[in-house]
């Protein structure tokens, strides 16, 4: 039996490019992966079986624990199956990756439970097929994220100077039609950040400021959903440095100075807390 944490991401920005002629998209985003944990249980099994704590829990076939095995069984060519069980944690439809957060933890999980040899670029083969976000979560480390989710460059931050706040407004935000109201086409351009230069200015209101640092799903969310705009808002106003959506929503973060008086990150997640249950406050993760 493994048990394993499957943490959470954030975005730092996050930029939708040209649409591809695969249906994909080419993004451009820094992806931190943060202390945001489900729970996963991986055992043998005679087959797949996922089971999880939510009470909203989609057909097995459609979760991506179960697509994840299925993938890699089909790719390897084992019989051997595995009992999931998910301790949900990470909201849902949250833009913070925890759907694909599992799916690559169980990539993972299985390599070691089933006794496999496969190299990693096979794993992200695996992990491509299953969502721009899985081949992240297979390295796991501060990354410059590009291409469709394929293209990964690690970001060498020595440390993030910051306490983060996520609020989530209980919103749910599906990626599949926050892409299309996006409307992009396969001759889009736009300016994207060097997102290096934050290793220069050591601050992401000094590094936003230069690059207007933006997250292009916010104006469709904010038109639909006000309140989201208003937290973004209220973040700035109880001290934070710098404010954003994570994905394609609907979850706000607001980076916290660790320079800066604790109280003024404890009063922002007592009052956001008293109105959202799911209310955090996260660290990055840099190894």
């Amino acid at each position: 039996m493994l048990e394993i944490r499957s943490n959470a991401k954030i975005n730092l920005g996050l930029k939708v490019l040209n649409k591809r002629k695969d249906g994909y998209h080419n993004l451009h985003s820094l992806f931190l992966p943060i202390t945001l944990f489900d729970r996963l249980e991986f055992r043998h099994n005679d087959e797949i079986t996922v089971t999880t704590t939510i009470d909203d829990f989609v057909p097995q076939e459609l979760n991506l624990c179960y697509k994840a095995a299925k993938a890699l069984q089909r790719f390897t060519g084992t019989n051997q199956g595995v009992y999931i069980h998910c301790e949900k944690v990470i909201p849902m439809g949250a833009g913070l990756g925890g759907g694909s957060a599992n799916a690559g933890t169980t990539l993972l999980a299985l390599k070691t439970l089933w006794n496999i040899d496969i190299s990693m670029k096979e794993l992200l083969s695996i992990a491509v097929t299953l969502g721009s976000d899985v081949p992240f979560f297979l390295h796991n480390t501060p990354t410059i994220v590009g291409g469709k989710g394929d293209e990964l460059t690690v970001f060498p931050m020595k440390e993030f100077p910051y306490s983060i706040l996520l609020v989530n407004p209980g919103i749910h935000s599906p990626t599949v039609s926050a892409f299309k109201s996006l409307g992009r086409t396969e001759r889009f351009s736009a300016d994207i950040p060097d997102y290096n230069d934050f290793l220069h200015y050591g601050s992401f209101e000094l590094f936003s400021s230069k690059y207007s640092l933006e997250n292009d799903f916010e104006p469709i969310l904010f038109a639909e959903f006000p309140i989201l705009e208003e937290i973004k808002k209220k973040l700035r106003s109880f001290g934070a440095n710098f404010s954003i959506m994570s994905g394609s929503g609907s979850t706000m973060l607001g980076l916290f100075s660790n320079n800066n008086d604790s109280e003024l990150l404890q009063s922002a997640y007592q009052y956001f807390r008293d109105i959202y249950p799911s209310t955090y406050i996260v660290h990055c993760i840099l190894t």
